[in-house]
């Protein structure tokens, strides 16, 4: 979910680390919350900002069958010219009574996971 407010304020505010950290915290935490509010099956996705050549997103799934929240993220990147590649990693899940602070711990260790990533040859 890319709201221009979102994308504002990671493309012109120049965030630190820390205060980006906080902001995707509080964007995953609003986002679980309304789609636990509302029932919703749904997936959101979130872009960060980076290489060229490396798409990096974090993943929010919330299945209303089990009331719980899935933090993953996704890798696209090429090793050369016209090769696409993806990975996947499921970094945790967290049912409605652990929203606050477990979900937020997920989400910035996912996201200094995400960030430190590098393709390797054990991902091939």
């Amino acid at each position: 979910m890319m709201t221009p407010l979102f994308e504002k304020t990671v493309d012109q505010a120049e965030l630190s680390t820390e205060n980006f950290e906080k902001l995707m915290a509080f964007y995953v935490q609003e986002s679980a919350r309304y789609a636990y509010a509302t029932k919703s099956e749904t997936t959101y996705s979130w872009q960060l900002p980076g290489e060229s050549n490396i798409e990096r997103r974090l993943l929010l799934r919330y299945d209303a069958a089990e009331a719980a929240v899935t933090i993953s993220y996704e890798i696209f990147y090429g090793l050369f010219e016209g090769d696409i590649r993806f990975y996947v990693k499921r970094a945790g899940a967290v049912t409605p009574q652990q929203f606050g602070k477990p979900l937020s711990a997920i989400v910035t260790a996912t996201l200094r996971e995400l960030v430190a990533w590098k393709p390797a040859y054990e991902t091939f």
